[in-house]
């Protein structure tokens, strides 16, 4: 009878002490519960038509496996998903770079996000691929990466932890920033344990401790996109440039050109077409090279979408305002 006491005694000590990374927080045991339905925000049938399995519900071996998927997305395209996951042997990672395939971005213009996307990320990805709404494809990496250390780096912010957004309203954003919004959104794994949380402009957030860790899980995603293959200088652009801005004839996304006009003018032979030095004119512009996203956390803060890198000019003229030319065959 004594002993029989001490071993449920034993059981109970054990079952109070027993923790594990998500303790304390909203997770849900698969085995017992349902996950949360699945956000039209967060379009799992990419991740499913590319292969990846089920988050939320397939079950795994308990504690033997660790899971994080981190989502990040605003009005900039490409958003990004990147994966990494943890069992006994090793730690390994994957990231998908994906879009809408239709987005209305005034009032009277669709467009078809699929050729753009292929033009923007020629040599990031090598094959492209649509589901029913949207296009996606696997960026490849310049050289094997630590992800090891990569997970470690997001583990040193206790993503397990960080709260959600429920109880965290943001302060009044800046004037430019009042169009531009950033949402991250998290899921994990601890075996068959289930937690997510979202955040919508955290940079807002009063709480600086917690827009802090939720802008650094972004800071440690660029990390990761830093190691993606760079873009092939082979796409053609056409716009506008003030010799900073950059207005796309065929889109409402503002670049900053990163060439001196003077000396790209040199490098394609046409600096006899037209004096940039000390002029304050408007130029339209046909050039070669490729653009660089800017991340997140930075780009709500900044008048530019994108770095636009230009090795080669076809063309250039002098226009009145941001507008491209109706005919662009005629000098």
């Amino acid at each position: 009878m004594v002993r029989g006491i001490i071993i449920v005694l034993g059981l109970l000590l054990v079952g109070c002490n027993t923790t594990h990374k998500l303790t304390g927080t909203d997770y849900v045991d698969l085995e017992i519960e349902s996950a949360p339905a699945e956000s039209d925000e967060f379009p799992e049938e990419i991740v499913r038509d590319a292969g990846w399995d089920d988050t939320r519900s397939d079950l795994k071996q308990k504690d033997k496996y660790e899971e994080l998927r981190l989502w990040l997305i605003s009005d900039l395209y490409p958003s990004h998903i990147f994966k990494i996951t943890k069992n006994r042997k090793n730690v390994e990672g994957a990231a998908i770079l994906y879009w809408p395939r239709d987005t209305v971005r005034t009032d009277h213009e669709t467009v078809y996000l699929q050729p753009r996307m292929m033009q923007i990320l020629e040599g990031v990805c090598t094959s492209f691929h649509e589901t029913g709404g949207y296009g996606y494809c696997i960026p490849e990496f310049k050289e094997k990466l630590d992800w090891e250390n990569v997970y470690q780096r997001f583990e040193s912010v206790d993503f397990w932890q960080i709260p959600g957004s429920k109880n965290e309203p943001g302060n009044s954003m800046e004037e430019n920033e009042k169009s531009k919004n950033w949402q991250v959104f998290t899921q994990m794994r601890l075996g068959n344990y289930y937690r997510e949380y979202d955040h919508k402009n955290p940079h807002t957030y009063a709480n600086d401790t917690l827009s802090n860790r939720i802008l650094q899980l972004s800071r440690e995603a660029e990390r990761i996109s830093e190691w993606f293959k760079e873009p092939r200088p082979t796409s053609t652009f056409q716009g506008v440039t003030n010799g900073v801005k950059f207005v796309r004839c065929d889109s409402l996304e503002t670049w900053q050109l990163q060439n001196k006009l003077a000396e790209l003018l040199t490098s394609s032979g046409l600096q006899a077409f037209v004096d940039v030095e000390g002029a304050s004119n408007l130029y339209y512009l046909m050039l070669k090279g490729w653009v660089r996203q800017n991340w997140y956390h930075e780009w709500v803060k900044l008048d530019y979408d994108r770095n636009l890198y230009a090795n080669e000019m076809y063309d250039i003229r002098t226009v009145k305002d941001f507008k491209c030319p109706d005919v662009l065959s005629e000098k």
